[in-house]
């Protein structure tokens, strides 16, 4: 646990599938698109669990993208407590 609550535009590279970037127990409340869509995008997973993530509209576009969702590590959780791969796509694709 590094307490990292951040992470810049392009912080990681040279990553392609099959790697993974472990970011579990820091302090990130938010998946930016635009900091990790390049990433999952080059099928590289995500661990991610053990972050107080906000589980909002924020995040509809890897809860409606079963492959993004796949390359997330299943034990990923919302700060209430509930599985990202639990969450319901129907809610995200009505609210928005």
């Amino acid at each position: 646990m590094n307490n990292v609550s951040k992470v810049a535009v392009n912080a990681f590279s040279g990553l392609g599938a099959g790697d993974g970037i472990f970011m579990w127990g820091n302090q990130l409340t938010v998946i930016e698109e635009e900091v990790w869509q390049p990433l999952l995008l080059d099928d590289v997973q995500l661990f991610l669990g053990g972050n107080p993530l906000f589980c909002g509209c924020d995040i509809a576009w890897i809860v409606l993208n079963p492959t993004f969702l796949n390359l997330i590590a299943s034990d990923t959780t919302c700060a209430t407590g509930e599985l990202l791969v639990d969450l319901d796509p129907t809610f995200y694709e009505e609210n928005c």
